[in-house]
């Protein structure tokens, strides 16, 4: 939320704005990750009926991040339409106790997306450690191949 000045004319209209935005990007996330969810079941099904036993945390990660997405964004926009019809009188009190509590779900949503993709994708190990542990060495490696022309 950015920072308005005590009693600015468009302060409650663009807590509204945010927080309808905030609820519509949450729920459609939800709606998406379910679809998408879906389709990862019928392809994991197709695999089976082909002889491939390999079985996938995608769909399982895919459902992890929807529901923490959903808490964060949900609790956020509910927080500033709520406000927004109920609260305005009371908001500078409530709100910034309650803008606290919400902040720290978007917070732990943000700091454990990385470590639960990690922990649940091995595609996602395989980039990292590409990007992490070996940079160095193929940084080294394409600097000694590359021609230096005279």
């Amino acid at each position: 939320m950015y920072k308005f000045q005590v009693d600015e004319q468009f302060r409650y209209p663009f807590m509204f704005v945010d927080g309808c935005m905030a609820l519509f990007v949450s729920f459609s996330y939800v709606i998406l990750a379910s679809a998408l969810v879906g389709e990862i079941c019928k392809a994991e099904k197709r695999r089976r009926n082909l002889g491939n036993d390999e079985s996938s945390n995608a769909s399982k990660l895919i459902t992890i991040m929807a529901i923490s997405v959903f808490i964060s964004e949900t609790t956020y926009g509910a927080l500033y339409v709520v406000t927004y019809f109920f609260d305005r009188q009371y908001e500078e009190i409530k709100v910034k106790r309650q803008d606290s509590i919400v902040l720290i779900f978007l917070i732990i949503n943000s700091s454990t997306h990385s470590i639960i993709c990690f922990f649940m994708s091995s595609q996602y190990r395989k980039t990292a450690r590409r990007l992490f542990w070996k940079r160095s060495s193929r940084v080294g490696n394409i600097i000694s191949s590359v021609p230096i022309s005279s």
